[in-house]
């Protein structure tokens, strides 16, 4: 009787150990479905990142370069040439 008594714990364990082994293999591929998730979004925060960076130099560069006149046909009226037709008037 001691014999199958044995048997039995050990069928038992052998059960037990399987199923550890067959929740590790899951969690092992739930891990690895996380790391590529988490590489793709690393890569997404990379390129949000350039594309951020770009915006902000182009911001900087717009603010430090001053704005070129836009040509709109009509004629410019310095100070100069206001004072050149005021002084004529008189």
């Amino acid at each position: 009787m001691a014999v199958s008594k044995n048997r039995g714990t050990l069928r038992d364990l052998q059960l037990a150990l399987q199923l550890k082994i067959e929740e590790l293999r899951q969690r092992d591929a739930l891990i690895d479905e996380l790391e590529l998730e988490l590489d793709a979004k690393d890569d997404l925060i990379r390129q949000l990142q350039v594309e951020l960076d770009k915006h902000r130099n182009s911001s900087q560069q717009h603010i430090a370069t001053p704005e070129q006149p836009v040509n709109t046909g009509l004629p410019v009226h310095t100070e100069a040439a206001l004072s050149e037709r005021q002084r004529i008037k008189r």
